[in-house]
């Protein structure tokens, strides 16, 4: 288990009972969140990996990077419908 991942005072045993920011608990092991995508920058001051400034074409909400103008009823983060095609606007 990596140790660094783990927060001061919560290695027990064998595993982490609580994981730095940007790392998650899996059986007791700390492993890396994933960047969220169609980011620029990540901000990793809380919980979860979150999108501080997003590439071009994306706004930051909640986090994350969605389409600028995304209309509604698709999924922001790549602009597909449901029916997996793209959404009219």
């Amino acid at each position: 288990m990596p140790a660094w991942a783990c927060e001061e005072g919560y290695t027990v045993e064998d595993h982490c009972e609580l994981c730095l920011p940007g790392y998650k608990d899996e059986q007791g092991y700390c492993v890396d969140l994933p960047n969220p995508e169609n980011c620029l920058e990540v901000e990793m001051t809380n919980p979860e990996r979150t999108c501080a400034v997003c590439i071009e074409g994306y706004v930051e909400e909640n986090g994350q990077c969605v389409v600028q103008g995304t209309p509604e009823g698709c999924d922001s983060t790549t602009a597909v419908d449901s029916y997996g095609d793209g959404c009219d606007a």
